[in-house]
């Protein structure tokens, strides 16, 4: 997930430098064309319309690429976490079962992020059957009939178990849109009304209400802190459900500072550098453990709990939001670290 989120940040800047186009050739035609005002503005105005349909039409396109990975990741890190069929949450099952056979009786006519074979679908489907380790196609999870617009992202994100209206951070998306000066009081309104502008230039010469280019950035920004929002909730989701059937709890997290947690450690092995999961209740957020100590006394290499309970304080860089005392504590194995986004 963390590699995803770099190349969706690379994604945003080519775009982002493509919309930047626009002012240029507008700059190199007026000098061109100094002389000519008709034929400048002719130039002109076909040079604005350009860069408008260019650009929502690449940030739509953005949009669904992004919540579509999203959703394959997701299900892909499912996959190896459970260890049994019947241990995926059951709107999930249930989900692949209907678009796996959607899929297969639509055949060419499906609308998929990526085509499937039809003989590995349906030996995908038998891990179901057997109650094996999930062995799906994620991208079948992509199953798609509509524009994505909020409510139907939401219904596509439902399907791989994560609740996208009641954790995704509307307030701060709110803010930002009213810090960029758009005219949007909510995530569905703005995402309403950019599936609409790329319906239009999709399927009319004639687009009325042209975008300038620093409002297409503006739209550029918020669907880029959106689809980054999407990432923190889906790598929240997979790293609870990695803590419920992976790991174990190396102790409860007994004291919280700016820089440092203090843990009863009663079992598992912890060397730094490493990521640290913290849990309590609804809350989640992942550390990077930096340095050990116990009683003041700075521990180097593999530490682990032998007898007892080990006093053991874990120094970290950056900020630690929430309170987690009296929560658990996971070190997260090298091989899942991917999955933390934090």
């Amino acid at each position: 997930m963390r590699e995803a989120l770099a190349a969706f940040r690379a994604d945003c800047a080519a775009l982002r430098a493509e919309l930047d186009l626009g002012p240029v050739l507008l700059a190199a035609l007026s000098a061109a064309h100094a002389d000519d005002k008709r034929t400048l503005a002719t130039l002109a105005a076909r040079s604005k319309r350009q860069s408008y349909v260019n650009g929502i039409i690449s940030l739509y396109g953005l949009l669904e690429e992004s919540v579509d990975k999203v959703v394959i990741e997701v299900a892909e890190a499912y996959s190896g976490i459970f260890s049994r069929y019947s241990h995926v949450p059951e709107r999930t099952r249930v989900a692949y079962k209907e678009f796996s056979l959607r899929s297969l009786l639509e055949a060419e006519r499906v609308r998929l992020r990526e085509p499937i074979d039809e003989a590995a679908a349906i030996h995908a489907l038998t891990s179901s059957v057997n109650n094996m380790q999930p062995q799906w196609l994620p991208v079948v999870f992509t199953y798609a009939t509509a524009n994505y617009r909020f409510p139907y992202i939401a219904e596509l994100l439902h399907r791989v178990d994560i609740d996208v209206r009641s954790n995704i951070n509307e307030s701060a998306i709110r803010g930002m849109l009213t810090d960029s000066g758009l005219d949007f009081r909510s995530t569905e309104g703005f995402l309403a009304d950019l599936v609409a502008r790329r319906n239009e230039v999709a399927h009319s010469y004639q687009a009325l209400n042209l975008l300038d280019v620093d409002t297409l950035r503006a739209y550029l920004d918020v669907t880029e802190f959106f689809i980054e929002d999407l990432q923190r909730v889906a790598s929240e989701r997979v790293l609870r459900c990695l803590t419920e059937q992976q790991l174990q709890p190396m102790g409860k997290v007994a004291h919280v500072w700016r820089q440092a947690i203090g843990v009863d450690m009663t079992s598992g092995v912890i060397q730094t550098p490493c990521k640290v999961v913290l849990v309590r209740g609804s809350s989640l957020s992942v550390i990077d453990a930096q340095s050990l100590q116990s009683d003041g006394i700075p521990l180097e290499g593999r530490v682990q709990a032998d007898a007892g309970t080990l006093p053991l304080g874990i120094s970290f860089s950056g900020q630690l939001l929430g309170n987690f005392e009296g929560g658990d504590a996971f070190v997260l194995p090298e091989k899942w670290s991917y999955l933390s986004i934090f």
